[in-house]
């Protein structure tokens, strides 16, 4: 299936290869930064009734993603989460160019779930540049699982992670959580620290914060949910019916950002919880893999900007609106596009 005219050399992107064979493609574990109550945690989730848990899809969106990475993600998936909450793996490409890489991936789709069973990886292709958000949503409406995950494409989970996350969603399926987000090197080095708690500004720029006061409570543990305003946005589970009850991803944004704030206003303002959850880890190459062939995009427009006003239009009050003029320019009505869906959404919703 491999496409013999494409210039393999063009796209610079070695093939990585398994480690351990067919029992496992990455097999290094990061070392556990994990708080050491963590451990006991998930093993009392481990003896729970299974049957409790939902089970979750994963997606992928990427473009030109380096093999070495994107490979490193499915796997590092594969191998630490336990195989009846992983429903499946949904790789969504949006726009990667050359024939010759889609052939490698369906290839090395073919090779994993020939090991894991049939369906286990699935791919849609877009056919075009889409954007994250659109990306996001063409994952969603075709993922089986009761539970929605979206990770980055450059990413290593710690132990537990997806237990952790699922057990929370298992108590209420207006939870949505997301892990701490550690570092990862160009070389998969897993180092402790990065995002936790996220907070935004008048520019609507996320940034980092501490646990507020009205969260603290005596006898909190590390293994405790901690609220957050908002979320980073790269990775995250959420029920997928509570996705859909609040309108999935504002698909009139383009490419990426501001819609994780814009995400997390909803979340909190439709009936849903947004938490962080301290045994979750997961480590992100932040700024993405080294990539000569990563895909851009075209526009015309500030897309940061309007992505931006688009939030603040639909969930902000007049009042706030006027302060957030002061600290980020409003695009013209006409780059700011329709909002009629997303208003419909929220009177709907009685958010």
């Amino acid at each position: 299936r491999r496409s013999k005219s494409s210039d393999k050399s063009a796209m610079n992107i070695p093939l990585p290869e398994p480690k351990g064979g067919d029992k496992c493609f990455v097999c290094d574990r990061p070392k556990d930064v994990r708080a050491p109550e963590c451990r006991g945690y998930v093993d009392t989730i481990d003896a729970m009734d299974q049957s409790q848990l939902p089970d979750t899809s994963v997606i992928f969106t990427f473009c030109n993603e380096p093999f070495s990475s994107l490979y490193h993600s499915i796997h590092s998936v594969l191998e630490t989460a336990p195989r009846h909450l992983l429903k499946e793996i949904i790789l969504v490409d949006d726009g990667s160019e050359l024939d010759w890489y889609i052939d490698e991936l369906y290839d090395h789709i073919d090779y994993v779930n020939g090991i894991y069973g049939p369906g286990t990886i699935k791919m849609i292709r877009l056919g075009k540049r889409s954007g994250l958000m659109v990306a996001r949503v063409e994952g969603a409406k075709v993922a089986t699982g009761k539970v929605l995950t979206f990770l980055d494409s450059h990413i290593s989970p710690q132990e537990g992670w997806l237990q952790v996350m699922m057990k929370r969603i298992s108590e209420d399926s207006h939870h949505v959580v997301m892990p701490i987000i550690d570092g990862l090197s160009q070389t998969f080095d897993y180092s402790a620290g990065g995002i936790e708690l996220v907070g935004f500004n008048t520019q609507i720029v996320d940034h980092g914060m501490g646990l507020q006061k009205k969260d603290q409570f005596p006898g909190r543990t590390a293994v405790d949910p901690q609220p957050s305003p908002a979320m980073a946005g790269g990775l995250f589970s959420i029920h997928k019916d509570f996705f859909f009850e609040i309108g999935a991803f504002d698909e009139h944004m383009e490419y990426w950002g501001g819609e994780n704030i814009e995400i997390s206003f909803r979340i909190w303002m439709c009936g849903g919880t947004l938490e962080l959850l301290p045994c979750a880890r997961i480590g992100h190459i932040f700024g993405g893999m080294r990539n000569p062939n990563k895909c851009g995009w075209k526009s015309n427009k500030n897309v940061g900007a309007v992505n931006k006003w688009r939030a603040i239009e639909v969930w902000m009050g007049d009042k706030h609106k006027d302060i957030m003029k002061e600290f980020l320019r409003r695009p013209s009505d006409e780059q700011l596009g329709d909002l009629t869906n997303m208003i419909k959404i929220r009177d709907g919703l009685q958010c």
